[in-house]
């Protein structure tokens, strides 16, 4: 017998949980950009 469909009820209890218990902090949010600079600032160049 097939996997796939218990497989997706599976996930689509599991994401629709997230409906009615969000996640209490806000995602991490990573831009490159600022990171660069930052290395800039601090002296760091990526070649030692």
């Amino acid at each position: 017998w097939n996997m796939l469909p218990i497989g997706q009820l599976l996930w689509e209890k599991e994401l629709m949980s997230y409906k009615d218990f969000p996640p209490m902090q806000a995602p991490e949010t990573y831009n490159l950009d600022g990171i660069l600079k930052a290395m800039r600032q601090s002296g760091h160049n990526g070649h030692d």
